[in-house]
């Protein structure tokens, strides 16, 4: 894996030598649907996988992630307005996580500053990209397809996304607006306990 991109230059004269040049960190798209598996990476907790369908429109500063378990059991994420709500729409149930609320979804120009180029590797089979960018003792990062620039894998608090699809087409989204907070979410913290990590846990 190199940590950054070696270049051949030649000068007319006849001589060559290798340069190392990083690349600068991608835009995220304004708006875009990304789907695939959703994997724990905490230390010292088994691992486990779930599926994963995100949504995320910047114009609106918004973001819905739906989490599948292996049972067919569906919870969903829904940050709208810098509150961020843990939704069980099968059960009505849902609570404003007191921990997470106040902060936005990811800006599309957040690897843009202080991030750090990760170099190459490959997942599923895919040559890909990263850059990590760190928040504290929070570690985030991007990896794109070299090949395409398509987003394949996303790693944020000790979660792993791995996207078998992205598209940024806006004629693939919903008719019903996907970011409506639900008639049964409150609007104030009503359970000082509620956790977006209880649905992986």
């Amino acid at each position: 894996m190199f940590s950054s991109k070696p270049i051949l230059l030649c000068l007319v004269a006849g001589f060559c030598f290798v340069v190392c040049f990083n690349p600068p960190a991608p835009l995220w798209p304004k708006k875009f649907i990304a789907g695939g598996i959703t994997s724990l990476d905490f230390p010292g907790v088994t691992k486990k996988q779930f599926g994963g369908l995100q949504y995320y429109d910047w114009t609106r500063e918004a973001m819905w992630s739906v989490i599948s378990d292996p049972y067919g059991n569906s919870q969903g994420i829904l940050n709208v307005n810098n509150t961020v709500w843990v939704v069980d729409a099968m059960n009505q149930n849902c609570c404003i996580d007191p921990t997470q609320t106040g902060v936005s979804p990811p800006r599309p120009d957040w690897l843009q500053q202080n991030s750090t180029y990760l170099g190459e590797e490959v997942f599923n089979d895919l040559l890909c990209e990263g850059w990590s960018r760190t928040e504290g003792d929070i570690s985030f990062e991007w990896w794109i397809s070299t090949a395409s620039g398509t987003p394949k894998r996303l790693r944020n608090f000790g979660f792993v996304n791995d996207y078998s699809y992205f598209t940024t087409n806006d004629t693939l989204w919903p008719a019903e607006d996907v970011f409506a907070v639900p008639s049964y979410c409150p609007s104030i913290i009503t359970n000082p306990n509620c956790s977006v990590e209880a649905i992986f846990f």
